[in-house]
């Protein structure tokens, strides 16, 4: 198994053994409802999918079930909490989120992760029952009770608690209408959910009493209607939810960065399997490409031996354009051939000191030579000859500047043009920018000039930046294109200076 494969796969064990110890389980539907990855915690229950939709999976369902969070997160776009009771379990009640995201093919999916509220649902069932049981224990509870008739909202009575909270005496609440009890910026609110306690609509009210000195105490407020020698009466059980509201709010924080941890932990198993594809289709590519360079060398060969002996044989200086085409066409299959070999057999560099300046400067003459007829402006703006030396495969580099270098030169379609390079030191990395003013590359294309045989040219195959790519990512560099302006290309490589024999990829943000 290749290395991106057992990282693949270590993550993944991670990711499950963290969801299966926090008790959460996670599954990714499509539109259709099939399932597209099930943790093996849900497995162990409830068996391989083995091709079912997820409704008779979980549910034991034939059809879709109502209201499925499924059908409206992908419909709203928008993440949806929901609670569900899982049936083959025994009605055991979790709590779904379901999170809607795009693949990479653009396909929409969802994430769910499915949270176990058993103890929660249980604990809400006892607190409803101990406030039935308890509410009513007037004087010595430890919420603060008030009563007040239910027509003019006098108040007619407290508990010790109710006192000690807003520091009034029991006489003057006694003085007190209810909504007096509350910040006048919340009066309305609390007095509508006054009315409707009494009508018996709703049993609870969130609201803030305000106490003697000012203060404002976050409240949930319990009544119950109580009918006393034909009056009617509201008893409003007082209970301080502050450090409720602040686990309300750490709680809300909690679970919006657990759904942001599942979204990001989905898109890198999502992103893992892409760059699995990508490798076993380069792989595939670079055993055909040795295939057709090995297979084509022969023929190429007996061509060349041939124009040879028919330009010695024959002196004819009617054929000779025709003998210097076909030698001109051999030596470009010849190259083509080269580039093909060294795709398929690139090899681990082999390290030594190299001081970049002398390579490029090397580079550069030749390429002056190979096209002799171009007129060229070269500007150089290289780092004293003690600060660019690194530790690399001088050949390897060598390939990638002759290959940056001739993209440069071929690109001068009036055969000539500038060409500046600028080398910089960033920390323990070098950085070396190759910009010219020639045709440059479409917007379009700058994306694919480093796939391999993507090519816009007549000539060649288009393996030079593919491997130029490769031989970077070997040294742990890495290779930058770009459009300038107002035309032209930006080619940045960055390379390390010193040999990391770890493996690792230079992150974008590490060098800017």
């Amino acid at each position: 198994m290749s290395d991106k494969g057992m990282n693949a796969s270590r993550l993944l064990k991670r990711l499950e053994y963290l969801l299966g110890k926090s008790k959460i389980g996670i599954d990714i539907i499509d539109s259709r409802f099939n399932i597209r990855y099930i943790d093996p915690a849900w497995k162990r229950i409830y068996g391989e999918p083995a091709g079912q939709k997820c409704y008779r999976y979980f549910m034991g369902r034939k059809k879709v079930c109502p209201n499925c969070g499924i059908v409206n997160a992908l419909k709203t776009k928008k993440i949806l909490v929901s609670e569900e009771t899982l049936i083959k379990e025994g009605n055991r009640p979790i709590q779904v989120t379901t999170i809607p995201f795009k693949d990479e093919n653009g396909e929409w999916l969802v994430a769910e992760t499915n949270v176990d509220i058993s103890k929660i649902k249980a604990t809400e069932e006892k607190l409803r029952e101990s406030e039935q049981k308890y509410k009513l224990l007037f004087e010595e509870s430890n919420d603060a009770i008030f009563i007040a008739d239910a027509r003019t909202r006098r108040l007619v009575d407290c508990n010790k608690k109710a006192r000690i909270v807003t520091g009034y005496s029991k006489d003057e609440v006694l003085s007190m209408r209810a909504d007096q009890l509350h910040p006048k910026d919340i009066v309305r609110k609390t007095m509508k959910g006054f009315k409707d306690q009494v009508r018996g609509n709703i049993k609870i009210v969130d609201s803030q009493l305000l106490t003697r000195d000012g203060r404002k105490i976050d409240v949930s407020i319990s009544a119950a209607v109580l009918n006393i020698q034909g009056k009617t009466y509201l008893l409003g059980v007082f209970r301080d939810i502050t450090e409720h509201k602040k686990y309300e709010e750490i709680l809300s924080r909690d679970n919006k960065v657990l759904e942001e941890i599942v979204a990001e932990r989905s898109r890198e198993l999502l992103r893992t399997q892409e760059e699995l594809d990508k490798a076993k289709h380069l792989s595939g590519l670079g055993l055909l490409a040795a295939t057709v360079a090995h297979e084509l060398r022969t023929p190429l060969a007996a061509i060349r031996t041939a124009v040879y002996n028919i330009d010695k044989k024959c002196k004819d200086p009617a054929i000779d354009s025709h003998v210097n085409s076909i030698e001109n066409k051999v030596a470009e299959s010849d190259q083509i051939i080269k580039n093909l070999l060294a795709y398929s057999r690139l090899k681990p560099p082999h390290y030594q000191t190299v001081n970049v300046c002398e390579l490029i400067e090397e580079c550069v003459a030749g390429l002056k030579d190979m096209f002799g007829d171009y007129n060229v402006l070269v500007y150089k703006k290289l780092l004293r000859s003690d600060r660019c030396c690194i530790e690399a495969d001088p050949l390897q580099l060598k390939e990638v500047f002759n290959n940056i270098l001739r993209n440069a030169y071929e690109s001068f379609a009036s055969k000539k043009g500038k060409l500046s390079i600028m080398m910089q030191s960033r920390g323990s990395y070098l950085k070396i920018i190759f910009r010219d003013n020639g045709c440059g590359i479409a917007k379009e294309h700058i994306s694919k000039v480093c796939e391999p045989f993507f090519t816009t040219k007549s000539k060649g195959i288009g393996l030079g930046l593919a491997i130029c790519r490769q031989i970077l990512e070997l040294h742990k560099g890495r290779l930058e294109i770009g459009r300038a302006r107002p035309k032209g290309t930006i080619v940045t490589m960055i390379l390390p200076l010193k040999w990391v024999p770890a493996v690792q990829i230079v992150e974008k943000s590490r060098i800017k």
